[in-house]
């Protein structure tokens, strides 16, 4: 099979580019801060600026901008690293999952319910709507109660009574009688990029180096770098749907190592990607 056919058909087509720059409006509906301003001056010249973006992705000039980062409260005292795309990069990153997740998704397990595919993803993207299954929650209620407080950053909401399906047939058929939930400390922030990169390219299993590259670049730049000046080369921002697809991959070895020792705890769920959830 020829080389780099997603970036050189597909990726560096006006069209392609353009579905990303809607996911892209789509996803920051949710951002932890919002830059309508910029949005809409990008917008206002929308067609000029993609083909200047295809332009500068061709001739291998393209270089990511500044995050603006901000610390998001997480519990007590405690907050986490939270990030906000430029509209330009957010783009591009979502022109490129939009290529790459139909061929990444399938290879995640059946028991991992964050950030999947929609099975109709394709004419969700049609109307400008999310690829990905959780991210949309139309109506705040649950187990037939309704929740007086609801934050819409809690993406596990949609797709909770499917897990809790799952673990009372756990409980019912094997005798399971916990469930134990973990956090992976840190998780975002300590992503290997190398280690990525490799990952997607040993899923993927045709040469599509030149996506992976650009993909690695736009996250690379936003790495931050030791006191001596050299860059630590991992780390991915928060806050987005490109980075919670993408947690999920980084998952998929320490997920099969589960799955082969689940003959005792059979029933298992990543309910983000940085949280762990399985009966006992």
């Amino acid at each position: 099979m020829p080389k780099d056919q997603l970036f050189k058909l597909l990726l560096c087509k006006t069209e392609i580019i353009r579905i990303g720059w809607h996911l892209a409006q789509g996803d920051s509906r949710d951002d932890f801060v919002r830059d309508p301003i910029s949005h809409a001056d990008y917008a206002g010249n929308l067609s000029n600026r993609l083909l200047y973006l295809i332009e500068q992705v061709q001739s291998d000039r393209y270089r990511p901008r500044h995050l603006i980062e901000i610390d998001v409260p997480k519990s007590g005292l405690s907050v986490r690293p939270g990030n906000v795309l430029p509209i330009e990069e957010a783009s591009l990153l979502h022109a490129i999952v939009y290529l790459l997740a139909p061929k990444l998704d399938k290879k995640l397990s059946a028991a991992v319910y964050s950030y999947r595919l929609r099975p109709d993803w394709e004419k969700k993207v049609k109307k400008g709507r999310s690829l990905f299954r959780e991210v949309e929650v139309e109506a705040p209620f649950l187990k037939k109660q309704t929740i007086r407080s609801f934050s819409p950053f809690d993406a596990w909401y949609e797709r909770w009574p499917a897990f809790e399906k799952d673990a009372q047939e756990a409980l019912k058929t094997e005798g399971f009688t916990h469930l134990t939930k973990t956090d992976i400390f840190s998780y975002f922030e300590h992503i290997d990029l190398r280690l990525l990169h490799d990952l997607i390219s040993s899923i993927l299993k045709i040469e599509e180096e030149k996506i992976l590259q650009l993909l690695c670049r736009i996250l690379g730049g936003w790495t931050r770098f030791s006191s001596a000046g050299m860059p630590f080369t991992r780390g991915i921002p928060q806050g987005n749907d490109v980075s919670s697809f993408l947690g999920n991959l980084y998952l998929i070895p320490t997920f099969k190592v589960e799955v082969q020792q689940r003959r005792k705890r059979p029933q298992a769920v990543f309910c983000s990607p940085d949280t762990f959830w399985a009966c006992c």
